[in-house]
């Protein structure tokens, strides 16, 4: 939770500048080392499993967070959670 006092330090330091974070709980990609296909599967399914979106966050997750948070100019000093809900489980 400090992201968010930094973002919002941030957000007051350089008004003429937008300053928003996004924090990103699990995200499912292939760098989650040398598993086989359906221990990756399981490793998957067990985290969504404890989320209550249910689902394992993809980086496309992410990536739609990130243009959101561009498009929209009245977003400043907020940190937004792309993590399925696991900051509130």
């Amino acid at each position: 939770m400090l992201y968010r006092w930094r973002c919002r330090g941030l957000a007051l330091e350089f008004a003429a500048v937008r300053a928003n974070a996004v924090s990103p709980g699990f995200v499912d990609t292939p760098l989650w080392g040398e598993k086989s296909p359906a221990e990756h599967a399981a490793f998957g399914a067990d985290i969504a499993a404890g989320l209550p979106a249910d689902i394992a966050g993809r980086s496309e997750h992410v990536a739609l967070q990130v243009v959101a948070g561009i498009a929209n100019p009245c977003l400043t000093g907020s940190v937004t959670y792309v993590d399925g809900g696991g900051v509130i489980a």
